[in-house]
């Protein structure tokens, strides 16, 4: 539940909120079904999107269970949001296209 909120959110913001995996979908079969729903033009910053948010949920997952510490869905899309904006920064042109 906890993940479904952050993909929501995440996707949300990018106006793809109904592209939220389902619970029965693997990662992989998930990204590549939403990849083809996305057009052409937005598939890198898709696929920055889904990396990041995957890479962010898994930062939190290993704080909870090595340092016992938690934060809300709420912190985690807003941490998401400042790594976006880094990432961004960066190089990261593509996020430009779908990051609203």
């Amino acid at each position: 539940m906890y993940a479904r909120e952050v993909w929501h959110s995440t996707l949300a913001h990018c106006g793809l909120g109904h592209l939220v995996p389902a619970p029965n979908n693997s990662l992989i079969e998930w990204w590549l079904g939403s990849r083809h729903l996305v057009t052409p033009a937005l598939h890198k910053g898709f696929d920055s999107v889904a990396i990041l948010t995957v890479w962010m949920l898994w930062k939190e997952h290993n704080k909870r269970v090595f340092q016992r510490s938690a934060v809300v869905a709420r912190e985690l899309c807003r941490r998401i949001k400042e790594e976006t904006r880094l990432w961004k920064i960066s190089g990261a042109k593509r996020l430009d296209h779908i990051w609203r």
